[in-house]
């Protein structure tokens, strides 16, 4: 795990796009475990191991107006059960935000807790689906 930090405005936020591919690299290389990466979009990257965490998640991580399993499926919009061939499988993708997730404590599992990881998924907000 790798952390940037310092006075913003020093050039991390331009740094971390470089690395991400947001951006072109203006001199150096991207290495991951000796793969060079630099050449490649975001995508690859993502799957090659590099992960990004925005500073500013309102203005970088969620889509404030959107539902919460549009929410929950940016950046893995390509993989099932959120594509259908071409298509964002809109079923699929709510479907699997009210699936079951396990909880992290330490508790039995037989009293873990069965909470859907998208409360809300057929909320007001899965009108936009619609969009």
């Amino acid at each position: 795990m790798l952390g940037i930090a310092g006075v913003e405005g020093n050039g991390q936020a331009e740094l971390v796009e470089a690395i991400m591919g947001l951006r072109p690299a203006e001199s150096g290389r991207v290495l991951l475990s000796g793969r060079d990466l630099t050449g490649m979009h975001t995508r690859p990257r993502r799957a090659a191991g590099i992960g990004f965490i925005p500073e500013d998640r309102t203005r970088q991580g969620l889509l404030l107006e959107a539902a919460l399993w549009e929410n929950r499926i940016l950046g893995h919009q390509t993989e099932p059960p959120n594509v259908s061939g071409i298509w964002i499988d809109r079923a699929g993708a709510r479907r699997d935000c009210g699936r079951s997730s396990r909880s992290t404590t330490s508790a039995p599992r037989a009293s873990r807790s069965r909470r859907p990881r998208c409360p809300g998924a057929t909320s007001r907000n899965s009108s936009s689906a619609g969009r």
